[in-house]
């Protein structure tokens, strides 16, 4: 019987899927991945930073940034995915994936607010890149 009850645990082990690996850039220590078994990488940057808003569409205040994995972690096959929003700051402001090209993903972020004329916003962003490592 118990031997039944480990065959299944382990039949459930081997279809799981789970983190096998995490840690972050020494180059920047605010950008982090986790390797899961499936061979999915996510990547995780957390930018606080003065953000400005140069070009301007009616109310919408808006501009784009890159970011790519740095070359002291793991580095994906490819990337399938990326997103990102701003966690603190003033402003109704928003991120959004323009673009993925190779292993580099282009961000488009905007804001509805006239403070961005003034003085650029300071704001703390986090963008996810989704990629596979196998």
């Amino acid at each position: 019987m118990l031997n039944k009850i480990l065959l299944f645990i382990a039949s459930l082990l081997i279809r799981a899927d789970f983190v096998i690996e995490r840690g972050k850039s020494s180059t920047y220590p605010t950008f982090s991945y986790e390797k899961w078994k499936n061979g999915k990488i996510v990547y995780h940057f957390i930018y606080n930073d003065s953000f400005a808003f140069p070009t301007r569409s009616g109310n919408l205040y808006y501009s784009s940034g890159t970011c790519t994995p740095p070359s002291d972690i793991p580095q994906p096959v490819e990337l399938i995915d990326a997103y990102g929003h701003f966690s603190t700051g003033n402003g109704l402001c928003f991120i959004e994936c323009n673009r993925i090209q190779g292993k580099t993903a282009t961000f488009f972020y905007a804001c509805g607010s006239q403070e961005p004329e003034s003085a650029p916003l300071q704001k703390t962003a986090h963008l996810y890149l989704v990629g596979r490592w196998k």
